[in-house]
């Protein structure tokens, strides 16, 4: 390996090197990673359609969990790029997405995200709290300690949000 070389020539030769692959799911491995890292670097709009391509080349290949890594990637890109509407859009593809293909854990975290894109954007509290608790069956089921303290934090930030902090508090202990 040389390592003298810059990430970025590093990223470019891996994803020129899964185009000449011509393996679909490669191809769509090495787009999410570049689409990651232009996301990280403030480009999010490179970010985006990066992870666009990634999503379709991944359903190309029938890889639906490269899909929904790729449209995970683009939602948090979007949040974190203060795009809202965006990565609630994203979100709810990424949420069909998961339920179609049976993929409950996927399903439930992207349920939690939309739900809290849901408060934040249209305050839409009943629907956005009947939202963020149901992943938490699903969550004990898989014994996720992971996304039962997700759905937590997340329940937590909507009481906050209302002004009920004892009920937050609760989600926080």
């Amino acid at each position: 390996h040389n390592f003298s070389k810059s990430p970025r020539r590093r990223r470019d030769e891996a994803a020129e090197a899964a185009r000449e692959a011509g393996d679909l799911s490669t191809i769509a491995q090495a787009l999410i990673v570049v689409g990651a890292v232009r996301g990280d670097r403030g480009d999010v709009d490179g970010a985006l359609e990066l992870l666009e391509a990634a999503q379709e080349a991944a359903f190309r290949a029938g890889n639906g969990g490269v899909e929904l890594e790729a449209l995970r990637m683009a939602q948090k890109s979007a949040f974190e790029g203060e795009r809202l509407e965006r990565s609630l859009s994203v979100g709810e593809r990424w949420l069909e997405r998961a339920q179609s293909l049976g993929d409950r854990n996927a399903e439930e975290f992207a349920r939690v995200r939309v739900a809290s894109l849901r408060f934040i954007l249209r305050r839409e509290l009943r629907r956005a709290i009947d939202e963020i608790e149901k992943p938490i069956g699903s969550y004990k089921d898989l014994r996720s300690r992971h996304g039962i303290a997700s759905v937590q934090i997340n329940r937590g930030f909507v009481y906050v949000n209302l002004g009920n902090f004892s009920r937050a508090a609760e989600c926080f202990e």
